[in-house]
């Protein structure tokens, strides 16, 4: 049996060390983090029979991009309680950061074997296995980790990129309207969404979704030339001329702005159709979203971008069963979802 954890109060100083650098993601939450792992490592030292503290370690190393050390205090951990579904987890995510996506699923795996119904794991597979270029098989992970909640927008919107990879642009557009529903305010969604629209030649859709984008976010980066291509696609070069514009102003230096501009003051003065070239060369690179390590409750956790509650009902008819991502039964015996 795994060593007995005891409720010393140094596991509270650790869980209170996290809270402090861990909640969000504003950049100066990360400074304190190496002296943070220092003394973390210190507590850890006074009390090495804790498997929840070598966790803890595990994932502030993966945040500081040190996967050596992140897999080490993963395996520790592992050698206390080799049940530790979270340690498995942990594994995963510093091997997939090392670029061993073969070695993640694996550990991703052990992770379900022990807790089936973690549709984080499912998520951090589904990224790992796009990666990989395994696209069916990521896109049937995603739907496993919907299927266990069905309000994981960031499932929906990285299933939508993997649905675009795979030419299905329908579909996509049906994912990232679902994770639009969730999170209307984050910007990579309608980013990703309009593009979408573009491929699908419906630009009015595409203008509308870049639109909002830029003025919910005005900030974002190439959400002028997102709207500038889309303008180009409909004709509506005075408006593109304008959107570029307000992006060489945001980026003086931009070589794409400035010879995107030069093409659309050229075809401002002629009734031609844009090349797709031009209205392609400018996109933006759809956005996956990062992994989300889970320390607390989801009520409380923070990812890269905020999660809120929403409340999303499934169609009436119930959810769509993913197919089995695993052959035969599901880690730990459970049935195929």
């Amino acid at each position: 049996m795994p060593p007995k954890a005891k409720s010393a109060p140094c596991f509270r100083t650790i869980l209170t060390i996290l809270g402090a650098i861990c909640s969000g993601n504003n950049p100066a939450s990360a400074k304190p983090l190496r002296g943070s792992l220092r003394r973390l490592r210190r507590i850890s030292q006074a009390d090495a029979q804790l498997p929840e503290t070598h966790n803890q370690l595990a994932y502030l190393f993966y945040r500081d991009d040190d996967s050596d050390n992140a897999i080490a205090e993963a395996r520790t951990a592992l050698s206390m309680d080799p049940k530790n579904a979270e340690a498995y987890r942990y594994l995963g995510l510093a091997q997939y950061a090392a670029g061993r996506y073969d070695a993640a699923l694996n550990a991703f795996q052990q992770s379900l074997e022990r807790e089936p119904a973690n549709p984080d794991v499912y998520y951090d597979m589904g990224i790992t296995l796009r990666d990989q270029g395994d696209l069916r098989r990521a896109s049937i992970a995603y739907r496993h980790a919907l299927s266990l909640r069905p309000d994981f927008w960031e499932a929906h919107s990285n299933l939508g990129v993997v649905l675009h990879d795979l030419g299905r642009l329908e579909d996509a557009v049906t994912e990232y309207r679902a994770a639009k529903r969730l999170n209307p305010q984050e910007a990579s969604i309608r980013n990703n969404l309009g593009n979408t629209y573009c491929d699908q030649n419906n630009f009015d859709s595409a203008v509308a979704e870049f639109q909002e984008l830029s003025r919910q976010s005005p900030d974002w980066d190439g959400g002028h030339n997102c709207l500038a291509r889309a303008y180009m696609a409909k004709r509506d070069y005075p408006s593109a001329i304008r959107e570029l514009e307000a992006a060489i102003r945001s980026n003086p230096t931009g070589a794409a702005e400035h010879r995107v501009l030069g093409q659309a003051l050229l075809l401002s003065g002629k009734d031609e159709k844009p090349s797709r070239c031009c209205a392609k060369r400018s996109r933006s690179i759809p956005t996956l979203h990062s992994p989300t390590i889970i320390l607390a409750p989801r009520s409380s956790i923070r990812s890269s971008c905020p999660r809120p509650k929403r409340n999303f009902a499934p169609p009436s008819a119930g959810p769509e069963r993913p197919e089995p991502l695993f052959p035969g039964r599901l880690p730990g015996g459970a049935e195929p979802l």
